[in-house]
C-alpha cells in the first residue's frame, strides 16, 4: 500500500531544515519496515507573508504492507520531534505540520498551495 507523508515548516531563525527533518523521518519509516519509493520537494506560494527560508515542503511516498504500524511510528516520532523543537525554537517560529494520505486523487490541493496562501487547518482523519 502506498502512503504519502508530507512535512513542512520545521525550520526557525536559529536552525532547523525541513529537508533534513524529512531525512530523519525517512529513517524512522525505513526502520519501521517501509520502503521510500519517492521523495518530492513541494514548492509553495512564494508570496506568503510568513514563509520558511526554502518555501517548500517535502512529501515522502512510501510503500508498506503494514500502514497502521507506519502511521503509529510516524505519529510517535512527530510528537517527540515537536517536544524537542519546543526546547530549541524559543521564539516559537516553526509551526510544523504533518500530513498522511493513503491515496492521491487529484493534484488540485498542490496547485492551490502553489498559487495561493493556504490558511492553517487542524484536521485529523484516521486511515
Amino acid at each position: 500500500m502506498l502512503l504519502y507523508i508530507g512535512i513542512d515548516d520545521t525550520d526557525y531563525p536559529e536552525g532547523g531544515c525541513t529537508t533534513w527533518t524529512s531525512q530523519l523521518l525517512a529513517q524512522i519509516i525505513k526502520e519501521a519496515g517501509a520502503e521510500i519509493v519517492e521523495r518530492r520537494l513541494v514548492r509553495l506560494w512564494p508570496f506568503a507573508p510568513r514563509r520558511t527560508r526554502g518555501n517548500g515542503a517535502v512529501c515522502l511516498v512510501i510503500n508498506t504492507k503494514n500502514p497502521s504500524s507506519i502511521i503509529q511510528s510516524v505519529k510517535f516520532w512527530f510528537n517527540s520531534f515537536i517536544e524537542e523543537l519546543k526546547l530549541q525554537d524559543l521564539g516559537k517560529h516553526a509551526r510544523p505540520g504533518l500530513v498522511i494520505l493513503d491515496k492521491q486523487n487529484t493534484d488540485l490541493p498542490y496547485w492551490k498551495a502553489v498559487r495561493n496562501e493556504v490558511r492553517f487547518c487542524n484536521i485529523e482523519h484516521h486511515l
